[in-house]
């Protein structure tokens, strides 16, 4: 059944600061969603906190903590059950250690950018999506490795990627910039060495 609204009992409340802790519970259940293990109890609770009688209000709320893409994610995942992509040879042999990972947003989900698995994520809340590397041996950088699905989430499709690079983090310069596939699944290369300072950014369809 869906639930009632929790803060429906007077229009004023809605914009105080219960309204604002409301959203931000919210917004952490919809970030927490692709972490869960498929199909377990967790997932489902999670999943039943968004039944709820949302208002006309809330609509543009609910676009911005991408809840549905999380959701056509999870949908499509549980119908395929395909195997994680197979890591590039150099991210199983060689790594530079204390590479320092900072994100245009949502920066609680920076460790899934080099965990070892293609199934977990890093995506932006916002349409300034970016990425940047401090790399502390750069001599000892000869290659970077991007996994992209765009056949996840049809919603938010990259069709470009830009490597930025330099060795002061606000004087970057064009490297390379590619164009991506709508279907593309699987890694994409970047060829860079001797810049401690990287960024790729994307131009993403929504």
């Amino acid at each position: 059944p869906i639930c009632q609204h929790p803060i429906s009992n007077s229009i004023k409340c809605y914009d105080s600061c219960v309204s604002k802790a409301f959203r931000t519970v919210l917004q952490s259940l919809a970030d927490l969603l692709p972490r869960l293990p498929p199909g377990s109890d967790i997932q489902k609770v999670a999943i039943s906190c968004w039944n709820l009688e949302f208002r006309p209000e809330d609509h543009k709320f609910l676009q911005d903590c991408q809840v549905f893409s999380h959701v056509h994610r999870l949908l499509t995942s549980a119908s395929r059950r395909e195997p994680a992509a197979e890591l590039p040879p150099f991210f199983r042999s060689q790594e530079i250690p204390d590479v320092k990972v900072s994100t245009s947003s949502r920066e609680a989900l920076i460790p899934y950018l080099s965990d070892k698995k293609t199934d977990t994520f890093w995506e932006s809340g916002d349409k300034d999506n970016w990425i940047a590397l401090k790399i502390p041996s750069p001599n000892n950088l000869h290659a970077l490795a991007v996994h992209l699905n765009n056949e996840e989430d049809k919603g938010f499709i990259t069709t470009k990627l830009t490597l930025k690079v330099g060795n002061v983090p606000k004087v970057l310069k064009v490297l390379t910039v590619k164009e991506i596939s709508g279907r593309h699944t699987g890694w994409i290369w970047f060829e860079v060495s001797g810049f401690s300072h990287i960024q790729v950014s994307s131009f993403t369809l929504f």
